[in-house]
């Protein structure tokens, strides 16, 4: 999905987007698996 919005960007754009998005993952994926029960 995020990949064919970056198809029209520099690869170094598409590469900073990536890594932005792999990093939003990382932490959404973290807080996920906190058992936070309020």
């Amino acid at each position: 999905m995020t990949r064919q919005i970056a198809t029209n960007r520099p690869p170094k754009i598409t590469r900073l987007v990536d890594a932005t998005h792999q990093r939003s993952l990382a932490i959404s994926r973290a807080y996920w698996a906190k058992p936070t029960k309020s």
